[in-house]
């Protein structure tokens, strides 16, 4: 029974040591693959810049909506404009993490919302504006077709921190003028107050031409605004790399 139980173990010791040598010629075969796959494509004219990084000046047309729940939607107009970077994330493959920072304005004439048939001598008019700090921040893949053009398609999301939301009401009678400012984001203006800060996401893809940029875009809020109302942003961008 000794000699048997010796002879299993010393069995079992041979054929590990087979296995072991199999994974380390399988590991090495798999290593050389890879070697030579990394060879070929860098001889097959594969271009470094094509996972270097960027910097840039963004410029964007929003036409934007207010989507109240269970409401019908309300156009916005926006136009933003900042900064960007690209951070490259391997050294083999076009994928990237781009972050940016960028001044939102966003506009609204609130004339016909608002009921001022007080009088038909009265001119009045109610116009709203909001300054925001926009801070996207995305993953995506840069698919390079030649020297001077390549596709970037991106998802990500968007801080937004509102600064300023003003609702400025004029009115003019008989050469006589009077305005009021409402703030959005006061709760004795509006009841219920705006809110400071959102977050969304996006999706989009971007098409570089030498140093320019033409994208588009679309994205929602995850928070609301306001109660119940949260925002929708198309986005038509150009810029510039550098």
């Amino acid at each position: 029974m000794e000699n048997e139980f010796q002879l299993l173990i010393t069995n079992t010791l041979f054929i590990m040591k087979k296995i072991k040598v199999f994974l380390v010629v399988c590991l090495l075969g798999m290593a050389a693959t890879a070697s030579a796959q990394f060879t070929n494509s860098k001889g097959s004219g594969s271009n470094s810049s094509d996972t270097e990084g960027w910097q840039g000046l963004r410029v964007s047309y929003h036409p934007m909506s207010m989507m109240p729940d269970g409401g019908d939607n309300v156009g916005l107009t926006g136009f933003s404009a900042g900064y960007v970077k690209g951070f490259s994330l391997s050294q083999n493959v076009p994928i990237f993490i781009e972050a940016g920072a960028n001044i939102l304005w966003i506009s609204k004439d609130l004339t016909d919302d608002f009921d001022f048939d007080i009088d038909e001598d009265i001119d009045a008019s109610a116009k709203m504006n909001v300054f925001s700090l926009d801070i996207p921040v995305n993953f995506g893949y840069k698919y390079a077709v030649n020297e001077k053009f390549s596709i970037y398609p991106y998802i990500g999301v968007n801080f937004r921190i509102n600064a300023i939301g003003k609702i400025k009401l004029e009115a003019e009678y008989d050469g006589d003028s009077a305005s009021e400012s409402l703030d959005l984001f006061s709760k004795d203006d509006m009841g219920e107050a705006w809110k400071r800060f959102q977050a969304g996401w996006q999706i989009g893809v971007a098409f570089n031409i030498n140093k320019f940029t033409i994208a588009g875009s679309y994205g929602q809020d995850f928070t609301e605004i306001s109660k119940k109302v949260k925002l929708s942003m198309p986005s038509i961008t150009l810029g510039y790399n550098f």
